[in-house]
């Protein structure tokens, strides 16, 4: 019976994390050394405002909804409202409408 093999442990543990820092820091140093930093940091303060604009507006809701079927000779359909303002309370169904083929 055969024992399976160790890993073998190198001294190489964490070395991506390493270069990986190293790039980072060369390229942002380079970015800031041949960049006009000004123009670089008011680009970064729009970009913010602009993607913290567009997270905070809410998406507008589908309130209105048409229901309709016939069944035979009689088809109908209503509209029904389902974001009722609380200001001016009114019935949520806002049309109705039957018909009658023949």
């Amino acid at each position: 019976m055969s024992a399976l093999p160790r890993p073998i442990r190198t001294a190489q543990a964490g070395q991506s994390s390493i270069e990986y820092i190293v790039v980072i820091a060369a390229c942002m140093g380079g970015v800031l050394l041949t960049a006009n930093v000004d123009g670089l940091m008011r680009n970064i303060r729009d970009y913010f405002t602009d993607y913290s604009y567009a997270m905070s507006v809410a998406q507008v809701p589908d309130c209105m909804n048409v229901y309709g079927g016939s069944v035979g000779p009689v088809s109908g359909s209503a509209t029904l409202d389902k974001c009722p303002d609380l200001t001016n309370p009114t019935w949520p169904i806002s049309e109705v409408s039957v018909s009658w083929d023949q």
